[in-house]
C-alpha cells in the first residue's frame, strides 16, 4: 500500500522542481551556461526531479500490484504493461531513467548542450508524468 502522504510530498516536490527548471529555462542560455550557480541548480533540480519521477513511478507499480522493478527502467516496463503508460510513454521516462544516472553517477562527464537540450525541449515529459500521478492518487 503506497502511503498518500510520501506520494504528495514527491508530487509537490517534483511541481517545485519544475517551476525552478522552468525559469531558468527561460533565461538566455549564454546566460546560465556562465552562471555556475545557475547550472548547478539545473543539474540538481533535474536530478531530484528525476528522482521524484521514479519514487512516484515505483508507489504506483505497487499500486498496481504490478511486480518488482528490477531497475530504474523496468518501473517504467511495469507501468506500461499494467496498463498505466502507453508504449511511447514508456520509451520516453526510461530516457529519463538513464539522464538521472548521468547526473547522479557520470557526473563528471555531463554534457551541457544535451542537458540545455533537455531543459528547453524535455520538461513536458516530467509534467506529464506529474499528470499521471496525480490522476492515479492513492
Amino acid at each position: 500500500m503506497v502511503d498518500p502522504r510520501s506520494f504528495q510530498a514527491r508530487i509537490h516536490r517534483l511541481r517545485e522542481c519544475l517551476a525552478l527548471l522552468r525559469t531558468l529555462a527561460a533565461r538566455p542560455q549564454e546566460a546560465v551556461l556562465s552562471d555556475p550557480i545557475a547550472w548547478s541548480a539545473i543539474e540538481r533540480n533535474l536530478e531530484v526531479a528525476s528522482e521524484c519521477m521514479l519514487d512516484l513511478g515505483n508507489q504506483l507499480v505497487a499500486e498496481c500490484d504490478a511486480g518488482a522493478p528490477q531497475d530504474y527502467k523496468d518501473i517504467f516496463r511495469l507501468l506500461e504493461k499494467a496498463g498505466v503508460l502507453t508504449v511511447s510513454e514508456r520509451a520516453r521516462y526510461e530516457g529519463w531513467a538513464g539522464f538521472r544516472n548521468v547526473l547522479v553517477h557520470l557526473y563528471l562527464e555531463v554534457d551541457r548542450a544535451r542537458v540545455w537540450e533537455i531543459l528547453q525541449n524535455d520538461l513536458g515529459d516530467l509534467e506529464a508524468f506529474l499528470v499521471i500521478a496525480v490522476r492515479r492518487l492513492p
